[in-house]
């Protein structure tokens, strides 16, 4: 396993991830009742997965899509939001980045998932040609999970391509 790890071929998720990272939001980000707009939060954690994706890739990469979007739970302004973002597997020149956003109230201390995501990056060059990336070495059971997940949606999107 050591030798997979250090194998110049592979990075590991944690070498390029965003962990409980914080989302600021203002009030004029909410609706009259106090629920953030999920538009907003999906546009910003759009950003920290584009922002993942290059860190990993070492280069530029474009947005080719967004998959499965999932809104679980309204976000309300004062909520303390978070987000976890990380590379799930990559393809060649293609990243999937699995983002997750939770909620805390500052009152109750009670945490509540908000939404998830995966997002689809190509990494392109100077000349916006296609450039392979590093693979991904998951280690944890949640990152080995999410590793073979990836690939069953990479196959999904693949045949509806």
């Amino acid at each position: 396993m050591d030798t997979l790890l250090r194998n110049k071929k592979n990075k590991l998720v944690s070498e390029s991830s965003m962990v409980h990272q914080k989302i600021e939001l203002l009030s004029t980000e909410a609706d009259p009742r106090g629920i953030i707009f999920g538009d907003r939060i999906l546009q910003i954690i759009g950003n920290y997965a584009k922002k993942v994706a290059g860190s990993h890739a070492e280069t530029f990469c474009d947005h080719i899509g967004i998959d499965f979007v999932r809104f679980y739970l309204p976000a309300k302004h004062g909520d303390i939001l978070t987000c976890n973002v990380s590379v799930n597997r990559t393809w060649n020149s293609i990243l999937e980045v699995g983002a997750e956003v939770t909620a805390e109230d500052f009152r109750t201390l009670n945490k509540k998932k908000i939404l998830s995501a995966y997002f689809v990056f190509q990494a392109v060059d100077e000349n916006k040609n296609p450039r392979a990336v590093k693979n991904i070495s998951p280690i944890t059971e949640e990152e080995k999970r999410r590793y073979l997940e990836a690939e069953k949606r990479y196959h999904f999107r693949k045949s509806k391509s």
